[in-house]
Protein backbone atom coordinates (compact mmCIF):
# COMPACT_ATOMS: atom_id res chain seq x y z
CA UNK A 1 0.00 0.00 0.00
CA UNK A 2 2.75 2.46 0.82
CA UNK A 3 4.26 2.23 -2.65
CA UNK A 4 0.96 2.76 -4.47
CA UNK A 5 -0.17 5.56 -2.13
CA UNK A 6 3.13 7.29 -1.51
CA UNK A 7 4.98 6.58 -4.73
CA UNK A 8 7.99 5.17 -2.88
CA UNK A 9 10.26 2.72 -4.66
CA UNK A 10 11.80 0.26 -2.20
CA UNK A 11 14.84 0.08 -4.46
CA UNK A 12 15.83 3.59 -3.38
CA UNK A 13 16.20 2.58 0.25
CA UNK A 14 19.60 2.44 1.90
CA UNK A 15 21.01 0.72 4.97
CA UNK A 16 22.01 2.92 7.91
CA UNK A 17 23.89 1.57 10.89
CA UNK A 18 22.79 2.44 14.40
CA UNK A 19 24.93 3.02 17.48
CA UNK A 20 24.10 -0.42 18.90
CA UNK A 21 25.44 -2.20 15.80
CA UNK A 22 22.05 -2.93 14.23
CA UNK A 23 20.82 -1.34 11.01
CA UNK A 24 17.69 0.20 9.53
CA UNK A 25 16.46 0.62 5.97
CA UNK A 26 15.58 4.18 4.96
CA UNK A 27 13.23 5.76 4.26
CA UNK A 28 10.95 4.44 6.97
CA UNK A 29 7.66 3.24 5.50
CA UNK A 30 4.54 3.20 7.67
CA UNK A 31 1.62 1.40 6.06
CA UNK A 32 -0.77 1.18 9.00
CA UNK A 33 -0.92 3.48 12.00
CA UNK A 34 -3.46 5.41 14.04
CA UNK A 35 -3.28 8.67 15.96
CA UNK A 36 -5.20 11.35 17.79
CA UNK A 37 -4.22 14.97 18.26
CA UNK A 38 -5.19 17.93 20.42
CA UNK A 39 -4.42 21.53 19.46
CA UNK A 40 -3.73 24.04 22.22
CA UNK A 41 -2.67 27.68 22.40
CA UNK A 42 0.75 28.70 23.72
CA UNK A 43 2.46 32.04 24.22
CA UNK A 44 3.83 33.23 20.85
CA UNK A 45 6.89 34.97 22.31
CA UNK A 46 7.87 31.86 24.27
CA UNK A 47 7.40 29.73 21.14
CA UNK A 48 9.68 32.03 19.16
CA UNK A 49 12.38 31.67 21.84
CA UNK A 50 12.50 27.93 21.10
CA UNK A 51 13.31 28.44 17.40
CA UNK A 52 17.10 28.21 16.93
CA UNK A 53 16.86 29.19 13.24
CA UNK A 54 15.41 32.59 12.42
CA UNK A 55 13.78 31.37 9.19
CA UNK A 56 11.78 28.67 11.03
CA UNK A 57 8.97 30.48 12.79
CA UNK A 58 5.86 29.45 14.73
CA UNK A 59 2.49 29.68 13.03
CA UNK A 60 0.58 32.49 14.74
CA UNK A 61 -3.15 32.34 15.32
CA UNK A 62 -3.19 35.76 17.01
CA UNK A 63 -0.31 38.22 17.51
CA UNK A 64 0.07 36.79 21.05
CA UNK A 65 -0.63 33.11 20.45
CA UNK A 66 0.98 30.22 18.62
CA UNK A 67 -0.16 26.59 18.59
CA UNK A 68 1.16 23.37 20.05
CA UNK A 69 -0.08 19.92 19.07
CA UNK A 70 -0.09 17.05 21.52
CA UNK A 71 -0.22 13.84 19.51
CA UNK A 72 -0.16 10.15 20.38
CA UNK A 73 0.52 7.50 17.71
CA UNK A 74 0.46 3.73 17.40
CA UNK A 75 2.54 2.22 14.58
CA UNK A 76 1.24 -1.21 13.62
CA UNK A 77 2.79 -1.96 10.21
CA UNK A 78 6.15 -0.34 9.51
CA UNK A 79 9.65 -1.39 8.60
CA UNK A 80 10.34 -1.26 12.35
CA UNK A 81 8.75 -3.35 15.06
CA UNK A 82 5.38 -1.96 16.29
CA UNK A 83 5.61 0.81 18.85
CA UNK A 84 3.79 3.74 20.42
CA UNK A 85 4.90 7.36 20.49
CA UNK A 86 3.92 10.80 21.67
CA UNK A 87 5.00 14.12 20.15
CA UNK A 88 4.50 17.68 21.32
CA UNK A 89 5.19 19.93 18.35
CA UNK A 90 4.76 23.58 17.39
CA UNK A 91 3.35 24.17 13.87
CA UNK A 92 5.94 26.23 11.98
CA UNK A 93 6.69 27.62 8.54
CA UNK A 94 9.52 29.25 6.61
CA UNK A 95 7.64 32.01 4.80
CA UNK A 96 9.62 35.18 4.07
CA UNK A 97 8.34 38.52 5.27
CA UNK A 98 6.24 39.42 8.27
CA UNK A 99 4.93 36.60 10.43
CA UNK A 100 1.21 37.37 10.39
CA UNK A 101 -1.55 35.28 12.00
CA UNK A 102 -3.31 32.75 9.78
CA UNK A 103 -7.05 32.34 9.47
CA UNK A 104 -6.91 28.57 10.03
CA UNK A 105 -4.46 25.70 10.50
CA UNK A 106 -5.45 24.54 7.01
CA UNK A 107 -4.10 27.80 5.66
CA UNK A 108 -0.88 27.23 7.61
CA UNK A 109 -0.40 23.88 5.84
CA UNK A 110 0.01 25.81 2.57
CA UNK A 111 2.86 28.01 3.83
CA UNK A 112 6.41 27.42 2.56
CA UNK A 113 8.38 25.01 4.71
CA UNK A 114 5.30 24.10 6.74
CA UNK A 115 5.68 21.46 9.38
CA UNK A 116 6.29 20.95 13.08
CA UNK A 117 9.11 21.90 15.43
CA UNK A 118 9.48 19.03 17.89
CA UNK A 119 9.44 20.15 21.50
CA UNK A 120 9.16 16.72 23.13
CA UNK A 121 9.07 13.20 21.71
CA UNK A 122 9.15 9.76 23.34
CA UNK A 123 8.59 6.14 22.31
CA UNK A 124 8.12 2.79 24.04
CA UNK A 125 10.62 0.96 21.79
CA UNK A 126 14.41 0.97 22.08
CA UNK A 127 14.68 0.32 18.33
CA UNK A 128 12.52 3.35 17.47
CA UNK A 129 14.49 5.45 19.95
CA UNK A 130 17.80 4.58 18.26
CA UNK A 131 16.50 5.33 14.76
CA UNK A 132 15.15 8.67 15.95
CA UNK A 133 18.39 9.71 17.63
CA UNK A 134 20.96 8.20 15.28
CA UNK A 135 19.34 8.91 11.90
CA UNK A 136 16.66 11.59 12.17
CA UNK A 137 18.10 13.92 14.81
CA UNK A 138 15.11 13.56 17.14
CA UNK A 139 15.56 14.02 20.92
CA UNK A 140 13.73 10.78 21.67
CA UNK A 141 13.55 9.15 25.07
CA UNK A 142 11.66 6.15 26.43
CA UNK A 143 8.19 6.49 27.93
CA UNK A 144 5.17 4.32 28.63
CA UNK A 145 2.05 4.96 26.50
CA UNK A 146 -1.19 3.22 27.51
CA UNK A 147 -4.44 3.45 25.54
CA UNK A 148 -8.02 3.08 26.67
CA UNK A 149 -11.46 3.97 25.38
CA UNK A 150 -14.62 5.39 26.85
CA UNK A 151 -17.96 5.55 25.09
CA UNK A 152 -16.99 8.90 23.56
CA UNK A 153 -13.20 9.29 23.76
CA UNK A 154 -9.88 7.70 22.86
CA UNK A 155 -7.51 8.16 25.81
CA UNK A 156 -3.73 7.96 26.21
CA UNK A 157 -1.95 7.95 29.56
CA UNK A 158 1.74 8.77 29.18
CA UNK A 159 4.30 8.31 31.94
CA UNK A 160 7.96 7.68 32.57
CA UNK A 161 9.29 5.55 35.42
CA UNK A 162 5.82 5.76 36.97
CA UNK A 163 5.73 9.57 36.89
CA UNK A 164 2.74 10.89 34.91
CA UNK A 165 3.56 13.18 31.99
CA UNK A 166 0.06 13.79 30.65
CA UNK A 167 -3.30 12.24 29.86
CA UNK A 168 -4.74 13.15 26.45
CA UNK A 169 -8.33 12.35 25.50
CA UNK A 170 -9.82 13.10 22.07
CA UNK A 171 -13.39 12.67 20.94
CA UNK A 172 -13.94 9.45 19.02
CA UNK A 173 -15.52 9.70 15.61
CA UNK A 174 -16.94 7.07 13.27
CA UNK A 175 -17.10 9.53 10.42
CA UNK A 176 -17.35 11.17 8.10
CA UNK A 177 -13.62 10.85 7.54
CA UNK A 178 -11.58 12.86 5.07
CA UNK A 179 -8.66 11.43 3.11
CA UNK A 180 -5.87 13.98 2.94
CA UNK A 181 -2.34 14.02 1.54
CA UNK A 182 0.33 16.33 2.80
CA UNK A 183 4.06 16.97 2.41
CA UNK A 184 5.72 18.58 5.41
CA UNK A 185 8.93 18.80 7.46
CA UNK A 186 9.74 17.96 11.05
CA UNK A 187 12.37 20.26 12.54
CA UNK A 188 14.23 19.26 15.69
CA UNK A 189 17.34 20.03 17.66
CA UNK A 190 19.38 16.89 18.24
CA UNK A 191 21.09 16.88 21.64
CA UNK A 192 23.54 14.32 20.22
CA UNK A 193 25.31 16.87 18.03
CA UNK A 194 23.52 20.15 18.89
CA UNK A 195 22.30 20.64 15.33
CA UNK A 196 18.89 21.33 13.83
CA UNK A 197 17.61 18.64 11.49
CA UNK A 198 15.10 19.20 8.67
CA UNK A 199 13.31 15.91 7.92
CA UNK A 200 10.84 15.71 5.00
CA UNK A 201 7.72 13.55 5.23
CA UNK A 202 4.88 12.45 2.98
CA UNK A 203 1.58 11.64 4.66
CA UNK A 204 -1.75 10.18 3.60
CA UNK A 205 -4.33 10.22 6.35
CA UNK A 206 -7.92 9.22 6.92
CA UNK A 207 -9.12 11.61 9.60
CA UNK A 208 -11.95 13.53 11.17
CA UNK A 209 -11.02 17.17 11.82
CA UNK A 210 -12.80 18.42 14.94
CA UNK A 211 -12.82 22.21 14.86
CA UNK A 212 -13.42 24.39 17.86
CA UNK A 213 -12.97 23.90 21.61
CA UNK A 214 -14.00 20.93 23.68
CA UNK A 215 -12.92 18.04 21.44
CA UNK A 216 -9.69 17.29 23.34
CA UNK A 217 -8.76 17.20 27.02
CA UNK A 218 -5.20 17.44 28.34
CA UNK A 219 -4.30 16.79 31.97
CA UNK A 220 -0.67 17.56 32.74
CA UNK A 221 1.16 15.45 35.29
CA UNK A 222 4.10 16.04 37.66
CA UNK A 223 6.91 15.15 35.21
CA UNK A 224 9.45 17.81 34.05
CA UNK A 225 7.96 17.61 30.53
CA UNK A 226 4.61 18.66 31.96
CA UNK A 227 6.30 21.58 33.73
CA UNK A 228 7.96 22.67 30.50
CA UNK A 229 4.60 22.63 28.71
CA UNK A 230 3.18 24.77 31.49
CA UNK A 231 6.07 27.21 31.04
CA UNK A 232 4.95 27.72 27.43
CA UNK A 233 1.59 28.96 28.71
CA UNK A 234 -0.37 26.04 27.25
CA UNK A 235 -4.10 26.71 27.29
CA UNK A 236 -6.40 24.75 29.58
CA UNK A 237 -8.90 24.31 26.76
CA UNK A 238 -8.19 22.83 23.35
CA UNK A 239 -8.88 24.83 20.20
CA UNK A 240 -9.29 21.78 17.95
CA UNK A 241 -8.53 18.10 17.58
CA UNK A 242 -8.03 15.38 14.97
CA UNK A 243 -9.12 11.76 15.22
CA UNK A 244 -7.05 9.58 12.86
CA UNK A 245 -8.10 5.92 12.53
CA UNK A 246 -5.57 5.23 9.76
CA UNK A 247 -2.58 6.85 8.13
CA UNK A 248 0.39 5.96 5.95
CA UNK A 249 3.68 7.81 6.24
CA UNK A 250 7.08 8.05 4.58
CA UNK A 251 9.87 9.24 6.90
CA UNK A 252 12.80 10.36 4.76
CA UNK A 253 16.41 11.11 5.56
CA UNK A 254 17.14 14.69 6.68
CA UNK A 255 17.58 17.06 3.74
CA UNK A 256 19.38 19.68 5.85
CA UNK A 257 21.41 19.71 9.07
CA UNK A 258 22.32 23.09 10.59
CA UNK A 259 25.00 23.18 13.33
CA UNK A 260 24.04 25.33 16.35
CA UNK A 261 27.33 26.02 18.15
CA UNK A 262 25.83 28.79 20.30
CA UNK A 263 22.55 27.04 21.12
CA UNK A 264 21.97 26.03 24.75
CA UNK A 265 19.74 23.02 25.29
CA UNK A 266 16.72 24.03 27.39
CA UNK A 267 14.93 20.68 27.87
CA UNK A 268 15.24 19.01 31.23
CA UNK A 269 16.65 15.77 29.84
CA UNK A 270 19.61 17.41 28.18
CA UNK A 271 20.42 20.56 30.13
CA UNK A 272 23.65 19.17 31.57
CA UNK A 273 24.39 16.00 29.62
CA UNK A 274 22.95 13.61 27.06
CA UNK A 275 20.64 11.14 28.75
CA UNK A 276 21.93 7.57 28.30
CA UNK A 277 20.18 5.85 25.39
CA UNK A 278 17.26 3.79 26.65
CA UNK A 279 17.76 4.92 30.23
CA UNK A 280 14.40 6.61 30.67
CA UNK A 281 15.96 8.71 33.45
CA UNK A 282 14.56 11.95 32.05
CA UNK A 283 12.35 13.10 29.23
CA UNK A 284 12.86 15.13 26.13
Amino acid sequence: MTKSIMGVDDGTQGTHWLSDGTSVRMPLLTERASSFVGHFLIDAAKAEELMPETDVRPVLVTPEHALITVQVMEYLEKNLDPYREFVCGIPVHRSPGENVPVASITEADELPGNGSYIVHIAVDSAQALLVGRDVLGFPKVMADVQFSDSATERIAEVSQDGVPIFTLAVQRSDGPHETLRRDFHCYSVSPVDNAMYHVPYQLEVTATILQGPGHARLVLGSHPVADELRELGISAQSVGAIFVPQYALVSNLPDKVVPLPEWTEWRSAYRTELAPIGAGSASS
